[in-house]
């Protein structure tokens, strides 16, 4: 079993509920309108809405078939929030409730920042959102004992990318995505929202424009 050293703070996944929540929705929402279609004689829609139900019913089996096979993906952050500048480790936890064979698996992190600005022109409101970061990190995790297990280094870079923040009209916003190849049948890759302050890492705190008490 893999006890990860003490972390500042933990970020557990939650796609397994919301997958499923969605799926329930979807389920629900099809098989009534499916029972109203067959009540009207409608056989073209009743098709249409036949196949609906088969896909919800298929995501809501694996999503089962996910929850009972593993506990949620924990990320562990040895720094919260992260600051412009910073190195953080960040180890990833993913625990199997049934038994599963020992193997090697490739992770793979992608770290992006997104700005989006929301303005008027005439009476049309326009989003216009660009990515302005994006980095990709490879690792080798192992799966042993039911326990996967991989940890990389995650750069927030000083001069890409801003603080998180939202202002109605604009917002950053920084996002982490994993995927781990043939772990999971059905959550490949997984996203998590990130929290980047304002404030620079200490090694960095010294940056200035012009030296102390100098003229511009």
């Amino acid at each position: 079993m893999v006890h990860p050293a003490p972390a500042a703070h933990v970020m557990v996944d939650d796609t397994s509920s919301s997958v499923a929540g969605c799926g329930g929705a979807l389920l629900v929402g099809s098989l009534l309108a499916f029972v109203f279609a067959a009540s009207s004689g409608s056989t073209v829609f009743m098709v249409i809405l036949g196949l609906f139900l088969l896909l919800a019913l298929a995501v809501v089996t694996w999503t089962i078939l996910e929850i009972r096979r593993w506990e949620p993906m924990e990320l562990h952050f040895s720094n919260w929030p992260l600051e412009l500048g910073s190195s953080t480790t960040v180890p990833v936890i993913r625990r199997a409730k049934q038994a599963v064979p020992d193997a090697s698996y490739k992770l793979e992190a992608e770290l992006e920042c997104e700005e989006s600005a929301t303005y008027t022109v005439g009476t049309d409101t326009r989003t216009d959102t660009r990515e302005v970061h994006e980095d990709e990190i490879v690792v080798e995790g192992h799966l042993r004992d039911r326990t996967f297990s991989a940890t990389f280094e995650l750069d927030i870079p000083l001069e890409r990318g801003a603080p998180s923040m939202d202002l109605g009209n604009n917002k950053v916003e920084w996002k982490l995505d994993i995927d781990v190849d043939d772990l999971s049948r059905l959550m490949a890759k997984i996203a998590f929202t990130l929290d980047v302050v304002p404030a620079l890492d200490s090694k960095h705190r010294n940056i200035q424009d012009t030296p102390l008490g100098g003229s511009r």
